[in-house]
């Protein structure tokens, strides 16, 4: 059953979903958890089933052992920079045992070993360069690449948004390899690509009508190398 949020109770072992919508604090929380992460904070459980059970994980966590995941990347650099902000702030809170800001002002009171909440904090602040706060691509872009041998991946990979200029590779590696080399006529070569096409794949019309145009210029005559083809190869392999 769904419950209200309480970050400073918020169970932090197991499985747990938290449901949000726009402007409702979301950021604000995650910097929350992520300090309670830090500092091994967790009091008893005060409602449900696991009412009288410790909220906290199992042990206080280090920067590098606690995984960040957002959408976009704009959200992933205001996320790192609150997080960084807020472990300072608390930071600072520890050190001089007192704050205005509501949700430190519990964790002075809760926390028992304040020294030593700072010193963790402090080599929290040092190590926020090696968080991981990513976007989900770019989290299983870098488990790809630090599991290569694992996953069969190569070492040195791109993520790409846009395919287009590699499917015009392809399409010019085709004219190249199956109409260069031949000594028929470009007649011929129509004729023989009207009767048996190589179809692109579905949904590619960019594909299709380069292909069409190419099959066309060949049954007719005319020069079968449209400019679209040729612009990618030096006029000395051409």
């Amino acid at each position: 059953m769904a419950s209200p949020l309480n970050t400073l109770r918020f169970p932090l072992h197991g499985e747990r979903l938290i449901e949000a919508s726009a402007g409702t604090g979301k950021t604000y929380t995650i910097a929350g958890l992520y300090l309670r992460l830090l500092l091994g904070h967790g009091p008893a459980i005060e409602e449900g089933e696991e009412a009288g059970q410790p909220s906290a994980h199992e042990r206080p966590l280090s920067v590098t052992e606690i995984l960040v995941v957002t959408f976009t990347e704009a959200a992933t650099a205001e996320l790192r920079g609150r997080i960084r902000a807020r472990i300072h702030e608390a930071r600072l809170a520890f050190m001089g045992r007192e704050s205005t800001d509501p949700l430190l002002t519990q964790l002075l009171l809760e926390v028992e070993d304040h020294p030593l909440a700072a010193r963790r904090l402090l080599a929290a602040e040092r190590q926020m360069d090696e968080a991981a706060v990513f976007t989900i691509h770019g989290f299983c872009q870098r488990m790809l690449k630090q599991n290569a041998f694992e996953s069969g991946a190569l070492f040195e990979t791109e993520f790409l948004t846009d395919d287009s200029q590699l499917r015009l590779q392809a399409v010019s590696d085709y004219w190249r390899t199956e109409f260069y080399p031949v000594d028929k006529t470009p007649r011929q070569l129509g004729a023989r690509a009207l009767a048996e096409p190589r179809r692109p794949a579905a949904g590619d019309e960019q594909l299709a009508r380069q292909q069409r145009a190419g099959d066309t210029a060949c049954a007719g005559g005319r020069d079968p190398w449209p400019s679209a083809i040729r612009w990618p190869w030096p006029a000395s392999r051409r």
